[in-house]
């Protein structure tokens, strides 16, 4: 509860998928907050993953600064804040 948690998807532009994935994990992840890490210019926003607590990343494994990972499953990762 309370939460932030970063979407890292294969798609990597906002109308060809992210806005898509964003707003569903919103749906699933109700209780936190889901920060993108694209805006609607496909541009990355560091900020928020400089906010983030956790990331869940979908298709595949990310390379994050200051992150470890916390979970595996067949579709993804779900990383920590490394303390």
């Amino acid at each position: 509860e309370g939460s932030r948690v970063a979407i890292v998807v294969p798609m990597r532009e906002w109308e060809r998928g992210y806005a898509w994935a964003y707003y569903r994990a919103s749906w699933f992840l109700a209780g936190r907050e889901v920060v993108p890490l694209l805006d609607e210019d496909d541009r990355f926003l560091r900020e928020n993953l400089q906010r983030a607590d956790f990331v869940a990343s979908w298709g595949g494994e990310a390379r994050l600064p200051r992150f470890v990972p916390l979970w595996r499953g067949p579709d993804g990762i779900l990383y920590g804040r490394e303390r």
